[in-house]
């Protein structure tokens, strides 16, 4: 239906054009409206299309050469970008209107299974009736969408000045309650999710199992490299082809938007490897090709397949990014599987040993990669921990070495994310938090989707003072790997909430690391009972305390890990009056057993 159609079916609607490129500029303008950069555009320009009277033109073709860049042989029919960016719009639209836009007078829609838009006038006299009661029909089933809005706000309301009688009688608590977190759209903020699933053996033999583990883990690892994509991490990917049962559900938990999958066979002694790309939701395989290759040809071969997702998906895969890939490779995978059993070891880290190990086997990496920047960056991420956690006697010479051990990984690979990491860890412990931001940004950039240098870049944020923008990139990192439980994703996330002050979140992770066996040492204690405090339950707060002196009593100290956060005072104080109670209990507790 044409613009001009729908002027005359409303004539109260005088200067339609202009009020419809206002109410534009009020969304695209609104941090309500979550839309990226390259959503905002299509709203325009289908918008601008069909007020000028050409939503004739307005194509899935026409929108991917004309706003996302795509050049002319684009085809439709094999590329779900403009589908995806639709869906997407449409949710952006949809929350823009249940949020701030519930009282615009004008209303802009993308119905599903077109791109044309429609605009359609409201009466708000009657919005704000709709708002004030929920109509039900004598079967009682019927509630609209605008009265469950107008609760969801009523709620709002109500926990805020809840909220604020709280923060006034408050003792150890000196930040101030912040509104709810927006949800996570999708991971990475709209960029395509990609689930790299084990690839499949055909044919029983010892070595074709190996390789199609190896090849399957090896693309994901390489794919993390490239900086418009999301991937899941393989321990999750690998967690999800086994869960058979709950596949689907899986996939849509995670926000994943592309399957990657393939087989593995041996033919006339080479490898023969079929892999092919589906867009989640639909039966469409928008890509897939067959490689014969060598086991010389391996890593050419992953190359090539991370090109050719990323081109189907629309992605520039870039020159830098190949030399990443090719950089950043596991060569042995004796060397690899050491390293995920030092990282893993040392939680939780209070426990020194943990650290011993760990060190032990990054040093045997070195022994082995001595050329590559695996076994250093691995040691300086190590060291770097020791220091935070105080299992270090010289913290200055502990700091030269982790430099030292970062910038011989760099010299190697000046991509390598663990180097970044390390540095960002140690640069924040020694009190300039901006270079740890920018370390940890840097990590990002060489590995976008490294749970690890995602997390860091989260925590490095928080202790900036910078606590809501940390919480998004924990949350990425989390959810590109929620499989990993000895990772501290959620410990971190729930530190980053806290100081956000979504202190209900912050205990959700929190419950949620603890349901699922997750690290819990002394120094998260301190953090849980804070929540609990910042929450009036000191019933439960009380518990964790007492646990908490049980813990302090074993030699950790807890004070000193706050203080080499190096977090602003504000962030602090409230955790020190903490500890120095549970500290109090620890001695009346003693007292209580002489008696």
């Amino acid at each position: 239906m044409s613009f001009d159609t729908r002027i005359e079916d409303r004539p109260d609607t005088e200067n339609n054009p202009s009020k419809i490129r206002e109410q534009l500029e009020r969304i695209i303008s609104d941090p309500e409206f979550t839309a990226n950069e390259r959503r905002q555009n299509f709203l325009r320009f289908i918008v601008e299309e069909t007020l000028e009277g050409r939503s004739d033109r307005i194509k899935g073709y026409t929108i991917a050469t004309s706003v996302f860049g795509r050049n002319d042989d684009f085809d439709p029919r094999t590329d779900p970008t403009v589908r995806l960016e639709a869906r997407r719009l449409r949710r952006d639209l949809e929350h823009y209107y249940l949020t701030r836009g519930r009282h615009d007078p004008l209303l802009i829609k993308v119905p599903k299974g077109t791109y044309v838009p429609v605009f359609e006038q409201r009466n708000i006299e009657t919005v704000e009736l709709d708002e004030r009661s929920t109509p039900v029909a004598n079967n009682g089933s019927r509630s609209t969408g605008k009265s469950l809005a107008a609760v969801a706000l009523i709620t709002v309301a109500v926990a805020i000045v809840v909220g604020a009688g709280f923060f006034a009688i408050n003792l150890f608590s000196q930040q101030v309650p912040t509104e709810k977190p927006q949800v996570v759209e999708a991971i990475g903020g709209g960029l395509p999710v990609i689930a790299v699933l084990p690839f499949k053996i055909i044919g029983e033999t010892g070595a074709v199992s190996q390789i199609a583990q190896g090849v399957s883990e090896d693309i994901i690892t390489d794919l993390t490299r490239v900086g418009g994509l999301r991937v899941i991490a393989h321990s999750t990917s690998s967690r999800i082809a086994a869960a058979s049962e709950t596949y689907e559900n899986s996939l849509a938990e995670l926000n994943v938007t592309h399957l990657l999958q393939g087989t593995v066979q041996i033919l006339d002694g080479k490898y023969r490897l079929n892999a092919g790309l589906m867009a989640i939701g639909s039966d469409e395989q928008i890509w897939a090709q067959r490689f014969d290759y060598t086991a010389k040809q391996r890593f050419e071969m992953q190359t090539e397949i991370a090109r050719e997702v990323s081109n189907a998906l629309s992605v520039t895969f870039l020159p830098e990014e190949t030399a990443r890939i090719e950089r950043g490779r596991w060569l042995r995978h004796d060397t690899y599987a050491l390293y995920r059993q030092g990282i893993t070891i040392i939680n939780p880290p209070s426990d020194p040993a943990r650290f011993d190990a760990a060190r032990i086997l990054m040093k045997r990496i070195i022994e082995l990669e001595p050329n590559a920047s695996h076994g250093y960056s691995g040691l300086a991420l190590i060291e770097s921990y020791r220091i935070s956690f105080g299992h270090t006697p010289n913290e200055p010479t502990a700091h030269q070495y982790v430099r030292e051990l970062a910038d011989k990984a760099l010299a190697i690979n000046p991509d390598d994310a663990r180097a970044y990491v390390a540095l960002s860890v140690s640069t924040r412990i020694s009190g300039d938090r901006d270079r740890s931001v920018e370390f940890a940004r840097q990590a990002v950039e060489a590995q976008p989707s490294f749970g690890r240098a995602l997390s860091h870049y989260g925590v490095a944020l928080t202790f900036s003072g910078r606590a809501k923008e940390g919480v998004e990139p924990i949350q990425t990192a989390f959810m590109l790997d929620p499989a990993s439980i000895r990772q501290p994703y959620l410990n971190m996330l729930s530190i980053a909430q806290y100081h956000a002050g979504h202190f209900e979140d912050a205990r959700e992770s929190m419950v949620k690391n603890l349901d699922r066996g997750g690290p819990y040492g002394p120094h998260m204690m301190v953090y849980h009972a804070a929540i609990l405090k910042a929450l009036g339950d000191d019933t439960e707060m009380d518990r964790v305390l007492t646990q908490l002196n049980r813990a302090i009593a074993r030699g950790f100290s807890v004070r000193g890990w706050l203080k080499r956060l190096s977090p602003p005072q504000q962030y602090l104080t409230p955790l020190l009056q903490l500890l120095e109670l549970a500290e109090t209990k620890s001695v009346d507790a003693g007292a209580t057993a002489k008696e």
